[in-house]
């Protein structure tokens, strides 16, 4: 096997295949990157048996195939060492990788291609295949990720909810105390509601490889896994197996109370309010009144107050949230001002972004103190 490649071409998709690879594993091959030379196309393979990762790289000619693993912190920290402007020449010499660029020689140790394991053959039996622009699909990742629960004991909430319809896409995550839901155009061969739970290490990682362009990417689902490729990386993941439980009954649909207010002063008032809350139940009171909104910390003896001028025609009302939940839900919003719909007192709060809220619902559920 042999390669020349520019360190310009190599450091983009090894960075992110890398990234994959399982270093604490009892397997030592998951600790190695596949390096696969066909054509004149290099593939670079990683994975921890859970997701895996697949970069495609164009070479320049005077190339011999082959495949080898190699240890994948090593090879990359050799790849991000080396300047720029430099050519990358490896060659398979025996059971070592000899890597040369410029003035500068590496031996790397090496295991059997074979011994790397691979996901091909299970995602061959498709249940539907999704098409839509990957900025799109990443901002619905990136608008409802915060909600995964993290180790829940109900494992199915320690993932998010893909539900695909034949021209829709959503996204839902829950921990049993807030929820986000988003939604995004797509297309999909399909006449029902399809649903899959992807894991939390996989949004994650698809959260780093899709990138905010508007050229479609095609998502293909399985009963136990999903595969997103946008052309130069390929990436595969296993699914959640279980019912995700039935997110309709916790979207409040009688929340006819409206409060808006400018998102940017919400959240400098909450971020600092939030200071004086106590440190485990991170909770500020909201006291709303006609065009008024007072937010109170709740702590043990220091207290913090801020009033902020806000649209809202109502009875008064006075709820209890958790400071933590409402700046996430803020900081995943775009726009310049938030809808908060109450219903009363002890209910839950739905908040969706004032300029586009059909794009996203998010759920948080009331303290009390």
């Amino acid at each position: 096997m042999r390669f020349i490649v520019s360190r310009e071409a190599l450091i983009g998709p090894l960075m992110l295949v890398a990234n994959v690879s399982e270093r604490r594993s009892t397997m030592l091959v998951l600790s190695n990157i596949l390096i696969q030379v066909r054509g004149q196309e290099l593939l670079l393979l990683a994975t921890d048996t859970e997701v895996e990762m697949l970069g495609r790289i164009r070479l320049l000619d005077h190339n011999e195939e082959g495949s080898i693993t190699v240890p994948a912190k090593k090879f990359l920290d050799l790849v991000k060492s080396l300047p720029d402007e430099n050519m990358i020449e490896c060659v398979l010499d025996a059971d070592r990788l000899i890597m040369r660029s410029g003035r500068s020689k590496f031996s790397l140790s090496t295991l059997p291609a074979e011994d790397f394991p691979q996901s091909d053959a299970a995602i061959n039996e498709q249940k539907l295949t999704v098409s839509l622009p990957q900025g799109e699909f990443k901002s619905v990742l990136n608008a409802t990720a915060f909600a995964i629960a993290v180790q829940d004991v109900r494992y199915y909430l320690n993932g998010m909810l893909l539900e695909v319809s034949s021209d829709r896409l959503r996204t839902v995550a829950t921990d049993g105390h807030r929820l986000s839901l988003a939604d995004v155009g797509a297309s999909a061969d399909t006449d029902q509601a399809v649903q899959s739970i992807l894991p939390r290490k996989a949004v994650h990682e698809l959260q780093r490889l899709l990138e905010p362009r508007a050229e479609e990417i095609r998502v293909v689902l399985t009963d136990k896994f999903i595969r997103v490729d946008n052309g130069q990386i390929q990436f595969t993941s296993n699914l959640i197996e279980g019912r995700f439980p039935d997110y309709h009954r916790v979207v409040p649909t009688q929340n006819d109370l409206d409060l808006v207010v400018d998102r940017s002063l919400l959240k400098a008032t909450l971020a600092r309010i939030a200071i004086l809350t106590h440190e485990k139940s991170r909770g500020v009171r909201l006291v709303i009144s006609e065009n008024l909104l007072a937010v109170f910390s709740v702590g043990d003896e220091e207290q913090g107050e801020e009033t902020l001028q806000v649209e809202y025609q109502g009875p008064d009302i006075e709820i209890g949230l958790n400071v933590g939940y409402l700046l996430d839900v803020l900081n995943a919003i775009d726009g310049e001002q938030v809808l908060l719909q109450f219903k009363d007192n002890t209910s839950s709060v739905l908040v969706r972004d004032f300029d586009a809220p059909d794009r996203g619902r998010y759920v948080v559920m009331p303290m009390r103190f």
